[in-house]
């Protein structure tokens, strides 16, 4: 297996103590009854907030299904760990630094964050994709840096380096980059010292660069990847994110039978050459994002290792975005519940407008509001069946909305779920 886990500034970072602490880490994963219940039930991994860090455990081969490789449970149910080594431990400290803009006549070019980054530590956990997704875009990546590191002959083995995601908007496409670089600037780095400021994530925006300096568009693109070339050669690991890439790598031949302006041609010509030139560097990966895949020039589309559709969110998708924007409604104590999750634990016969089985000896919730049989289970399903066709964003924004049209006396979980389900009747009226 794979251990990653964070620390904090103050940690004195003498090979001594990293090692003490990587045996402390060991003996936790070891010895924690809830950690060894997640190992056992998880599939490719899993994250969690630890008494010694945010940790992060992972199948080294990152297989589908059960992990074998985590470990095995003896008689007594205990799981037992084969051989976790200080190799297997990644000890890292995530950036504090606010991030950087490079600016050319008062128009920003790309900002610069250090990673890994505090920001971004759980981004990738609360990103919802199949394993089988997530597992494809981390190897891609690795691949890429594996044929790197070799010296692999571009001439014979051909790649860019480069990655194509698009989707409808709202399915996370930027979220899921940078949050791949995040991840990757840990699992890349070398074991032993404390991986720290060990990558750079450099992002491009590219509509709203270009949409001002169009005139200029080539000397604006040979001036960018110019500064990003400097950035490079610092022998960091690079992640370039270019979002709305089809503002700089637009269809050229629909250009000119629109008769679209000539200066949108010379913008994706010196946009090409200027990606041509960024493969000679080993520790550069070029993550790039679209809306609008069917305005993107062949040439480009071509030159990407890797072209990813992320779909909308299917059942299973929309029903963990739902449970942790309620598991984190509740545990910031900005809803109350007093209702029964499993409706077994219920009579479905009441006959009194109090019930002894609600928490803290008050009237459950189903009692003391209508007296209607209301499971979770049942206002779950109704929000998933009518939330189909939303986007990831769509339905992470739709919380707000319902937490507002709840009465100020009323804000408990029923009354949350029900606004809920009144926004998506009206949607789709």
């Amino acid at each position: 297996m794979d251990i990653k886990i964070s620390v904090s500034a103050d940690f004195e970072a003498s090979p001594e103590n990293i090692l003490a602490f990587q045996t402390m880490v060991a003996q936790m994963v070891q010895e924690t009854p809830e950690i060894q219940k997640r190992i056992s039930c998880s599939g490719t991994g899993f994250s969690c907030h630890s008494p010694l860090g945010y940790l992060t455990i992972r199948n080294r081969a990152e297989a589908h299904g059960p992990v074998e490789n985590f470990g095995s449970a003896n008689s007594a149910g205990k799981m037992e760990f084969k051989g976790i080594s200080s190799e297997d431990i990644k000890v890292y400290l995530p950036s504090t630094e606010e991030p950087e803009e490079v600016v050319h006549s008062n128009t920003v070019l790309y900002s610069t964050l250090h990673l890994p980054h505090v920001l971004l530590q759980t981004t990738w956990d609360n990103i919802i994709l199949p394993d089988t997704v997530k597992t494809q875009l981390r190897q891609l990546v690795r691949a890429s840096k594996r044929l790197s590191s070799h010296m692999v002959d571009p001439n014979i083995v051909s790649m860019h380096k480069m990655l194509l995601l698009h989707s409808v908007p709202g399915c996370g496409k930027t979220s899921i980059a940078t949050a791949l670089a995040q991840e990757l600037s840990v699992d890349l780095a070398p074991p032993g010292a404390i991986i720290t400021n060990t990558s750079l994530l450099i992002t491009v925006n590219a509509h709203a660069l270009f949409s001002k300096w169009f005139s200029e568009s080539g000397k604006i693109i040979t001036r960018l990847f110019t500064s990003i070339a400097e950035e490079a050669s610092d022998n960091k690991e690079i992640y370039l994110l270019i979002d709305e890439i089809e503002s700089l790598a637009g269809n050229r031949e629909r250009a000119i039978s629109a008769g679209e302006p000539s200066d949108m041609i010379r913008a994706a010509n010196a946009m090409l050459t200027q990606l041509d030139q960024l493969k000679r560097f080993s520790n550069v990966y070029v993550l790039c994002t679209t809306n609008l895949i069917d305005t993107l020039d062949p040439a480009f589309v071509d030159r990407c290792d890797a072209v990813i559709n992320l779909t909308l969110p299917g059942d299973t998708a929309r029903q963990l975005i739902l449970e942790g924007v309620i598991s984190e409604l509740l545990d910031k104590q900005v809803l109350t519940s007093l209702l029964h999750v499993d409706a077994a634990a219920h009579p479905f016969t009441v006959t009194s407008s109090t019930c002894s089985l609600g928490t803290d000896g008050k009237p459950c919730q189903r009692c003391h509001q209508c007296l209607e049989h209301i499971t979770l289970q049942t206002l779950f399903k109704t929000i998933i069946t009518s939330s189909s066709g939303l986007s990831g964003r769509q339905l992470r924004k739709l919380p707000y909305t319902a937490l507002s049209l709840c009465s100020d006396d009323d804000f408990s979980l029923v009354a949350f779920l029900r606004s809920f389900i009144s926004l998506l009747k009206d949607r789709q009226k």
